[in-house]
């Protein structure tokens, strides 16, 4: 019964386990069912005390066996990171753990190889063992990667904003809502002097901060209250300026942080500007000083947008232009300033500003008043920060003074080149106007050599003579003189045989010599070139100066001339000419002045031996023409000596020109000579006529180019002697018309007044022969017309005259008188020339004067004014004033002048036929 009792006792007793095991299980189940459903995740579940896991797979992406089925927990945890391993096991097993306490692990766990997941592991103590130690541990987990890719996303973002906060050279600070910091960084605990790490505030309170720091300003009050305001409007605010005690400028932002229209903090940025406001006051006081010095120095500001409206404009502008400011701006420009034809250059100037061009330019513009004036203006583009060009900027100086006195100047100028051009036809008309009545003068003086004179006589001659031959050398210096200083004179290269130029050097000044009783010789090596190149009329003129210096300043002693050669090359030499002399000498003094023009070393010197004191400048021009040099040795009362050295090159040796003497006219070289002499001026056709006619020419006469013209084609002539300077036809379109229309080879020789060097070339080239200069000497005039025909050149002499006494007239025979030398019947004929004359010019002068035709009043007052002058009549003057009249000269003043001299001539005329004609 006892055993039956305790078989059944034991049926009892493992039906109750297994009862109870059941009912275990049956919890387990339904507690990880609760669980499940409550937490909708996977479920995992240790057992410590057989060392196992148990997962489920809810999410397909992990690797594990199926529900319930149990693993080894260390094989098991080989698939968490090795980083993550250590902890998981700790955790779980750490003995502090009783029932009911809860736990949560971060792991990550692979889920294939390299790969991992983060895993989320959250648990519960749910059951112990005896000694109450953790046996089971029962939860979910969760995949909670893209969690922590956000996660990790948000602290690099941070890590980012931190970095870039800490590195700004800004202070800046971030506060929540509750004003606690958040982020702050180091330049704003150096700005507020705060003696702590910037990471070291985050999360302290700033409620207080204003009250702490507002000492560092120079308003502190004003500075905690601005704070407030700003914290209380919760308003962006930025660029406030703050000054600090120590001299620091400060600029603050304020900027609140709104989240779904909820506020949830600010952030403060702090910009130290100390240095760039400085440079601001700096450039700001610069251009108040440049402004200032702009106003004073009286230059006008103008600021213009890119459509040229007026953007701003100083004072010293409005003053300039007459407008206001308020009219100025706004406006365009050059609609207000321009001139209509400015408008065109302004815009290519804005054009070229477009492409960032500065430039400098004149204009004119007028003002308010309707005044134009003229501008000098340097403008430049304006760029904005971003570099684009927002408009230009003009800097305006009034420069209508300056523009006005330019003016004045070219004026000036022109009226000096007028005056320099008017200068060298005043010397060219002196030159025909002195050399046409010093012609006659000579000529009919070298006509009375020929004569019976006696011993007074004589003398009277000589004098006449040699005061002629000196105004003649005064008349070429001045024109020497003009012809240099003007850039006009040029040196030719031609073949010369020197010797024989100083050979006639010493026949020259010969006779001058003997007269003074001085020891004159030349001297020169026996080895000289025969032929050398250069210009022998420079070189001759040059000596002729010097020579004739040293007889005239010399009275007793002696002349030298000397001449010697240094070779340079194979064809070429410096030859050095010395002129000595033992005359009076010069002093230091005067050596230095003695190269001026009409330099003369005292008004004694002048009066007692003449000249005009340009011989010694003019030679060393030349001189110096010829790429040469001219020195100076001189005592006082010693002497001098001058020497001047020039290159010349080798020359060639010429052929002697030949003429083929004719015997049988030596008494009258022309005789049988048909002469056509053109000359518009009375005396000289008479003076020639009768030296032609002494020497047995047949002479014929015109009085203008193209009477000339008209006899050549009508009759036949052995040489023509053209007058350059004529009414109607100039003796150079005469001879191009003869050359190309009657005869191309009758010999034609030049006569004129106008002692240009050039004048030779210019007849040549309009089919001249020859040439010669007025006043002429005969001999020289009868060898021209000789040579140019080949024939022997003889002279005959001429007959005498008596002179006849003077009377007191409206006008003055003296002229003729001396001329005439005594023939009545030339007295007469040369009057009535002009009683017959006259009055047909003064008529066409008047008709001319009518028609407004000034060439021909001109022209006509050049033909008669010589025949005026040679009678002293008062109206020649006026003829002569008349003969230069200018285009822009009084009109009417001139019809007044030739009313004058009309009334004038007619009276006079009157007077001539009375004591003359009757």
């Amino acid at each position: 019964m006892k055993a039956k009792l305790f078989t059944i006792k034991k049926h009892r007793e493992k039906a109750n386990e297994v009862t109870n095991d059941n009912t275990q299980k049956l919890e387990a189940s339904l507690r990880r069912l609760k669980i499940i459903r409550e937490l909708q995740d996977n479920f995992w579940e240790v057992n410590l005390s057989n060392n196992t896991i148990q997962l489920s797979k809810h999410d397909s992406t992990f690797q594990f066996h199926e529900d319930d089925q149990l693993e080894d927990l260390f094989k098991w945890s080989e698939s968490i990171h090795s980083a993550d391993r250590s902890n998981f096991l700790n955790t779980i097993k750490d003995p502090k753990l009783t029932k009911n306490d809860k736990l949560t692990l971060t792991i990550r766990l692979s889920t294939s190889p390299n790969v991992y997941k983060w895993i989320m592991l959250r648990g519960i103590v749910s059951e112990v063992d005896s000694s109450n130690s953790p046996s089971i541990i029962t939860g979910i987990f969760s995949d909670i990667s893209d969690i922590k890719k956000a996660e990790l996303d948000i602290n690099k973002s941070n890590l980012r904003l931190k970095t870039t906060i800490a590195r700004l050279n800004n202070g800046v600070l971030l506060e929540d809502e509750n004003r606690k910091i958040i982020i702050t960084n180091q330049k704003f605990c150096d700005i507020f002097h705060i003696p702590v790490q910037p990471e070291l505030l985050t999360g302290s309170d700033c409620s207080q901060s204003a009250e702490q720091v507002k000492h560092l300003f120079t308003q502190p009050e004003q500075f905690a209250k601005r704070i407030e305001e700003l914290l209380f409007n919760k308003e962006p605010v930025v660029a406030e300026v703050l000054e600090m005690v120590d001299g620091r400028i400060l600029e603050r932002d304020f900027l609140p942080v709104i989240l779904d229209n909820e506020y949830i903090g600010h952030l403060w940025n702090y910009r130290d500007i100390t240095n760039s406001e400085l440079s601001r006051k700096i450039l700001s006081a610069n251009e108040e000083k440049y402004r200032s010095i702009i106003d004073n120095m009286k230059l006008g500001l103008l600021e213009v947008d890119n459509e040229e409206r007026i953007l701003n404009a100083n004072q010293c502008f409005c003053d300039i232009t007459g407008y206001s400011l308020d009219e100025l701006k706004g406006s365009v420009a050059s609609g207000y300033l321009l001139k209509e034809k400015n408008i065109d250059v302004m815009r290519e100037v804005n054009e070229a500003r477009k492409h960032g061009i500065s430039n400098m330019y004149e204009i004119q513009i007028k003002d308010k008043a309707g005044k134009i004036k003229w501008l000098l203006i340097s403008g430049a583009p304006l760029y904005n920060p971003e570099g684009h060009q927002t408009g230009s900027i003009g800097i305006h100086l009034d420069i209508s003074a300056q523009k006005k006195l330019e003016s004045e100047l070219r004026e000036a100028k022109l009226m000096a080149e007028e005056s320099v051009k008017a200068k060298e036809i005043f010397l060219a008309n002196m030159s025909h106007e002195i050399r046409t009545p010093m012609n006659a003068i000579l000529g009919m003086s070298n006509l009375l050599k020929k004569t019976s004179l006696n011993q007074e006589q004589k003398n009277y001659l000589k004098a006449i003579s040699t005061s002629g031959e000196n105004l003649l050398v005064i008349i070429n210096d001045i024109l020497d003189l003009s012809k240099i200083e003007s850039g006009k004179l040029k040196t030719e290269a031609v073949n010369f045989n020197l010797r024989e130029s100083l050979e006639q050097l010493e026949k020259m000044f010969m006779y001058k010599a003997q007269e003074k009783g001085l020891l004159y010789h030349i001297c020169y090596s026996l080895d000289m070139p025969e032929n050398l190149i250069g210009d022998p009329y420079r070189i001759n003129q040059i000596l002729i100066n010097l020579v004739g210096n040293a007889i005239k300043f010399t009275d007793k002693g002696k002349v030298t001339v000397s001449v010697t050669f240094y070779k340079n090359n194979a064809d070429q030499y410096d030859v050095k000419f010395k002129v000595s002399d033992t005359g009076i000498g010069m002093d230091d003094e005067y050596k230095k002045r003695l190269f001026e023009n009409f330099s003369q070393e005292d008004p004694g010197i002048t009066r007692k031996y003449g000249g005009t004191g340009l011989g010694l400048a003019i030679s060393r021009r030349l001189t110096e023409l010829m790429n040469g040099s001219l020195e100076i040795e001189s005592t006082k009362g010693e002497g001098t000596s001058i020497s001047f050295t020039i290159p010349l090159r080798v020359g060639t040796k010429k052929a002697p020109e030949t003429i083929e003497l004719q015997t049988n006219e030596a008494k009258k070289p022309l005789a049988g000579l048909k002469v056509l002499l053109v000359e518009d001026n009375e005396f000289n056709r008479l003076l020639a006529t009768t030296i032609l006619s002494n020497h047995g020419a047949s002479v014929t006469e015109a009085s203008h180019g193209l009477e000339a013209t008209k006899k050549a084609q009508n009759d036949y002539y052995d040489v023509i002697l053209m007058d350059i300077q004529m009414p109607v036809m100039n003796g150079y379109d005469a001879s191009i018309y003869i050359r190309q229309n009657i005869n191309q080879k009758i010999p034609i020789i030049a006569q004129t007044a106008n002692a240009v060097k050039g004048e030779d070339k210019k007849c040549l080239k309009a089919g001249m022969n020859d040439y010669i200069s007025k006043p002429f000497e005969e001999q020289k005039l009868i060898n021209k017309i000789l040579k140019v025909i080949n024939r022997s050149k003889k002279m005959n002499k001429v007959n005498a005259y008596t002179k006849i006494d003077k009377e007191e007239t409206p006008y003055d025979i003296t002229i003729l008188e001396e001329m005439a030398q005594g023939d009545r019947a030339f007295i007469s004929k040369m009057l009535q020339t002009v009683v017959d004359t006259v009055p047909a010019e003064i008529a066409k002068l008047e008709s001319a004067y009518e028609n407004k035709d000034l060439k021909t009043v001109k022209s006509v007052a050049h033909k008669i004014k010589p025949s005026l002058l040679n009678l002293k009549i008062t109206a020649g003057s006026t003829i002569r004033e008349i003969e230069i009249w200018e285009d822009n000269q009084d009109w009417e003043l001139l019809g007044e002048k030739i009313q004058s001299s009309k009334i004038t001539l007619e009276a006079v005329i009157n007077r001539i036929k009375e004591d003359h004609l009757k």
